[in-house]
């Protein structure tokens, strides 16, 4: 299976450019995924506030079962309603349970968040090393390209180099046509 990606965004760089290792060549278009984030940002707000509020309400419950049990002792110097003394465990480890059910929901979504910002910040195409842009693929906002397609060739300037014969003047002089050969072909 071929990797394919759907360009959109901004080229950053021209053929003939000197690019240095690093340097940006490319811009995908993350709108999307800025609203997305935006978007999560505004749940983990109002998962935070739900959270405490439900919490809140569970607390004064331990609170108020608490008081009753501590209010009838103080009244009768003992206390022997078992059920109180029940509800009142059950409310604790309601509250204990929902604590733990809420740090298990506030990391999940903060991991969603961590994995779509690490997709933001990814988007960008980089130079993966010093060098001359020697080819931009012409491609349009939309277009699919799949892994094994070029869209930018840079040449590292430092181990490029020009091999070629001499001929002497005479030699051109008289050729019919002059040319150069590079990867096989005349240009």
């Amino acid at each position: 299976a071929l990797l394919t990606l759907l360009m959109y965004g901004d080229v950053l760089v021209l053929p003939g450019d000197v690019v240095e290792e690093g340097q940006p060549l490319a811009r995908l278009d993350v709108d999307r995924e800025k609203r997305e984030l935006s978007n999560l940002d505004y749940e983990i707000s109002q998962t935070k506030q739900d959270n405490a509020f439900v919490l809140e309400a569970l607390r004064l419950k331990v609170e108020f079962c608490e008081f009753e049990i501590e209010h009838r002792t103080y009244e009768l110097g003992y206390y022997d309603d078992k059920i109180k003394v029940s509800e009142l465990e059950q409310l604790r480890t309601d509250y204990a349970q929902e604590e733990e059910r809420q740090k298990l929901q506030m990391d999940q979504l903060r991991a969603q968040r961590a994995q779509l910002s690490k997709k933001i910040d990814a988007a960008v195409l980089t130079a993966p090393f010093a060098g001359q842009v020697v080819y931009v693929n012409d491609l349009t906002n939309g277009q699919y390209v799949q892994a094994t397609d070029a869209v930018f060739m840079l040449a590292d300037m430092s181990a490029t180099y020009l091999r070629g014969e001499f001929l002497s003047e005479s030699v051109i002089e008289h050729a019919d046509d002059i040319y150069a050969l590079m990867d096989g072909e005349r240009v």
